[in-house]
């Protein structure tokens, strides 16, 4: 799902200037330890959530650009001092009256603030005839509604129980609803409810099962003072469907293939968009289990989200075409760059990270 058409971002962490245009449903960021990868992801989630690493909001003094500061003192140029993202976005079949087929967010963080400035092109496009309504408020209202309509995850490389939590309970926000029958009674049939919520996770289990041959049951906790705290999820062990295993109990590998799996369930149920950013989503994983992961990224989860990764594994350099892409990220005096490779199976022969 292309959401994204283009980021720029400008004097956040090793990155001075950065341009990425044409982004596919699937890019890849493959490139040496510390040569920025993590931090395109990251200044996309300044930009939609206002953090920068997971869950940690933006520090301007240790985020912004070196090399800019060290410009900004010897030119003594003064309130020079900003970290922008600007973020070129597709409007998709959704407000096709009131906005722009393409249109531009820009924000714009100083020292002295850790909300940003906002501008946008809305107007400048209006008087270009470049949006059918005429009325700006109207227009702005429906900017509000695309965006509030639009969910970015920030999945970092160390994934820990907080996260996937985390993300159980937006499974639960999202599918609690469907489960409960309106005024009904949680302490009057806690099974009833149990089962019902099974039933609409089924799609689910069957996507992760196929995906690692494990059967899994979600449910909800059988004490009604936990009930919406956080979801239980639990697999088969050993063939058996009287043994099972908290999936937390599971092996690291197991335990983070399944958040792929429950990111785009999300994404195909949710009233809205999902543009995932996964860092090293290989980590604790065999190979054959990366490599289906990627299969899988590129040919069933970027049909529903917007799906940006970085990468070390050969897993995720397959044959790039139609709606995917790979970069290669790297440093030229300590200033992250990024460069579409044009490839094919025969040419992956990208060095050792």
């Amino acid at each position: 799902m292309k959401l994204i058409k283009e980021i720029e971002i400008r004097y956040f962490r090793s990155i001075y200037n950065l341009k990425i245009k044409n982004i596919e449903d699937c890019i890849v960021f493959s490139g040496k330890n510390d040569s920025g990868k993590s931090n395109i992801l990251k200044a996309l989630n300044l930009f939609f959530n206002n953090n920068t690493d997971w869950n940690t909001e933006i520090d301007f003094y240790s985020d912004f650009n070196y090399y800019r500061l060290s410009q900004v003192r010897e030119e003594s140029v003064k309130g020079k001092q900003f970290i922008q993202i600007a973020i070129t976005f597709r409007r998709g079949n959704a407000y096709q009256n009131t906005l722009p087929e393409t249109f531009t967010i820009r924000k714009q963080w100083d020292r002295y603030s850790k909300l940003p400035k906002v501008t946008d092109n809305l107007e400048n496009l209006l008087e270009k005839g470049k949006i059918k309504s005429n009325k700006i408020n109207i227009i702005r209202r429906s900017l509000t509604g695309y965006l509030n309509r639009i969910n970015f995850e920030y999945v970092p490389a160390i994934k820990d129980n907080k996260l996937f939590n985390h993300v159980l309970s937006l499974l639960q926000k999202d599918i609690i609803s469907i489960s409960l029958k309106k005024g009904q009674k949680i302490d009057e049939d806690i099974l009833s409810v149990s089962n019902k919520f099974q039933t609409n996770v089924e799609e689910l289990s069957d996507e992760f099962k196929k995906s690692t041959n494990i059967n899994t049951k979600i449910g909800l906790p059988v004490n009604p003072s936990e009930l919406f705290q956080v979801l239980t999820v639990s697999t088969d062990y050993g063939g058996s469907s009287n043994y099972n295993v908290p999936i937390n109990n599971r092996g690291d590998g197991i335990r983070l293939r399944y958040l792929p799996s429950l990111y785009h369930f999300l994404a195909q149920h949710h009233n809205g968009y999902y543009i995932v950013g996964y860092e090293e989503p290989e980590n604790s994983m065999e190979y054959n289990l990366s490599t289906q992961m990627a299969k899988d990224f590129q040919l069933t989860y970027s049909k529903k989200s917007q799906i940006l990764i970085t990468s070390h594994s050969s897993a995720f350099f397959f044959n790039y075409s139609g709606n995917s892409a790979l970069y290669r990220v790297f440093k030229e005096e300590d200033i992250t760059k990024a460069l579409k490779l044009e490839i094919s199976e025969d040419s992956l022969q990208l060095e050792d990270d």
